[in-house]
């Protein structure tokens, strides 16, 4: 029996997007209701303060990214020994 891959694909990708629905909602909600209750003052605050810690977090994730694949890569080499 050949694999079905194509209801695999469909079940990742329908799981994937019902989990982000959540965090989605809260990134581009956080603006509006800011905005609502404390003001325009108070949204000019929070929104650099996003893009900072965003970008912040990006470059954190991307280099602990690059080392976990070059540990896996060392100690799939055999080169790594206790």
């Amino acid at each position: 029996m050949k694999p079905d891959y194509a209801r695999c694909i469909k079940i990742a990708t329908e799981s994937s997007i019902s989990e982000m629905f959540l965090p989605a909602a809260i990134c581009l909600g956080t603006p509006f209701v800011i905005g609502l209750l404390f003001g325009p003052t108070a949204l000019a605050g929070i929104l650099p303060g996003i893009l900072v810690s965003g970008v912040s977090m990006a470059v954190s994730y991307a280099n602990a990214g690059g080392a976990w694949d070059n540990a896996k890569k060392l100690i799939e080499s055999g080169k790594f020994k206790d």
